[in-house]
């Protein structure tokens, strides 16, 4: 199964401003007994993307949320990537579902044709993303 059975937001005003120790404790009472893979945080926005897709040099998400913006996003992941060393890597977010399940077709018919090199780096990249703020 591919995106998220369930997501989870903590928010509160008395937040704002506050200091990054009292932001983590507040998170981490709210997940202490809770299940989860991934944990997206950001001091600007909170910009939640439902699933990834990589394949060799492209990046690809999907997010239901029309708080994400999706230029926004890509921009981020792109900047935080090539801090990491993935250089030209494209990335893109969409918002449209059909849109994004097109270029992911796409993406799994370039796939069949990858190299096996291609691996170590597309495992780099989702360990960048699952320990990214956005």
């Amino acid at each position: 199964a591919m995106g998220a059975d369930k997501g989870i937001l903590v928010t509160d005003r008395v937040l704002g401003g506050a200091d990054t120790w009292a932001t983590s404790q507040t998170i981490a009472g709210a997940l202490r007994n809770l299940e989860y893979d991934l944990i997206i945080t950001g001091d600007e926005k909170v910009m939640p993307v439902d699933v990834f897709v990589i394949s060799g040099h492209t990046v690809c998400g999907y997010t239901k949320s029309p708080r994400t913006d999706e230029a926004k996003a890509s921009r981020y992941l792109k900047e935080m990537l090539s801090k990491y060393k993935c250089d030209k890597v494209t990335v893109k977010i969409f918002h449209d579902y059909t849109a994004f399940i097109t270029r992911v077709e796409g993406m799994n018919n370039i796939a069949s044709v990858d190299h096996p090199e291609n691996r170590k780096r597309e495992r780099k990249i989702r360990r960048l993303i699952l320990s990214t703020s956005m």
